[in-house]
């Protein structure tokens, strides 16, 4: 693995997201459309469902456990977006381990949900954010 400069990871991170999600796009499977606060749509995220988010709580693998950890911090602050800066502090891991983390995550979850990958997790701006009805389904698994 080639090692990313701190300001490319949100970039990269993006880039792997939507790599991994083309293939979703071109077979033309539906989904919902997920936008930020400037209508923006986010293709390589999406609305996730309740059994999709409780099949992701249930991994046990490290890269889906930091997945989870970072879920947390983002639905805490949904509407708002989280600098990656701020997600970092409080997972205790640095950025481009994150992006390492996320890169077998996504493999992950492409094996649990049917070949999809994209994140319920969208980037508006240099921010991370989650949309409303993901945060509260996410936090939903909490309670």
């Amino acid at each position: 693995m080639v090692p990313v400069p701190e300001s490319l990871v949100i970039p990269v991170m993006r880039l792997i997201a939507e790599h991994d999600s083309a293939d979703e796009r071109l077979r033309g499977r539906g989904s919902a459309r997920v936008v930020d606060h400037d209508d923006t749509e986010a293709e390589d995220s999406r609305e996730w469902t309740l059994e999709e988010f409780e099949v992701l709580r249930s991994g046990e693998a490290k890269s889906i456990k930091l997945f989870c950890e970072v879920l947390d911090v983002l639905a805490a602050a949904s509407p708002s977006a989280v600098a990656l800066e701020d997600v970092a502090k409080v997972t205790g891991v640095e950025p481009l381990t994150m992006q390492r983390a996320f890169g077998r995550a996504t493999v992950w979850m492409k094996n649990r949900m049917g070949g999809d990958t994209r994140w319920p997790i969208f980037w508006p701006g240099d921010g991370w954010a989650m949309t409303e009805t993901n945060a509260s389904l996410w936090k939903s698994l909490a309670e």
